[in-house]
């Protein structure tokens, strides 16, 4: 039996498929020096669409600065008053012995230092305790800085150069520190949680 039977056959012979080359539709979006364009819309047009974008690229780079500014302002103010610990192993006993009286963490690595297995390590394990133990922490680019804003360019009293891979800010005993800074900090680091960002990396600007 054939199984074409009473099938409706073509009318007429069957069409062949153009299979020539034609120029495809347009999409209404072409590529120009400066990004992408839409068709039939204006350079005025065009120029008020990346205004939004670059405001808010300003507005990022202004709160970022002003993040990086509360950082270096609460360093120099806790540092008089002896609430300044550095050095990793330094932070980690102070972290096990008090927890509840470090306000913030920082970690810091130069850039030929990303790919230091052990520092590394370390830092993960940091970062656990403190995000287990809701302690504000950053993470800032530069250690050179870091010396510049806690003063003598990070060397101890015998000359040998300070650990300051990490910086624990604790608050005083004796006074109830209301710094404007840190609250400005302690705001940053819950938004940026909010965000999943639990380690927001801080760009400190040269001076």
């Amino acid at each position: 039996m054939l199984l074409t039977r009473g099938l409706p056959r073509p009318a007429g012979p069957a069409r062949q498929q153009d299979l020539s080359l034609r120029p495809a539709p347009s999409s209404g979006v072409t590529l120009c020096p400066k990004g992408l364009k839409m068709a039939g819309s204006s350079e005025s047009e065009q120029n008020r669409a990346t205004i939004p974008v670059q405001l808010s690229f300003i507005q990022l780079q202004l709160r970022m600065d002003s993040v990086a500014k509360a950082l270096e302002e609460v360093l120099t103010s806790a540092l008089p008053q002896g609430a300044i610990t550095v050095g990793v192993y330094e932070a980690a006993k102070s972290l096990n012995v008090d927890p509840d009286n470090v306000v913030l963490c920082v970690l810091a690595t130069d850039e030929d230092e990303v790919k230091d297995v052990a520092l590394q390590i370390h830092f993960t394990l940091i970062q656990a305790f403190c995000c287990e133990n809701d302690i504000n922490i950053l993470r800032v680019n530069s250690t050179r800085r870091l010396a510049q804003i806690l003063a003598g360019g990070g060397k101890q009293s015998g000359g040998e150069p300070l650990d300051l891979h990490c910086v624990l800010v604790s608050s005083p005993h004796s006074t109830s520190w209301k710094d404007p800074a840190l609250s400005k900090l302690s705001r940053f680091c819950r938004e940026s949680r909010g965000m999943d960002q639990w380690v927001p990396i801080i760009n400190l600007p040269e001076r």
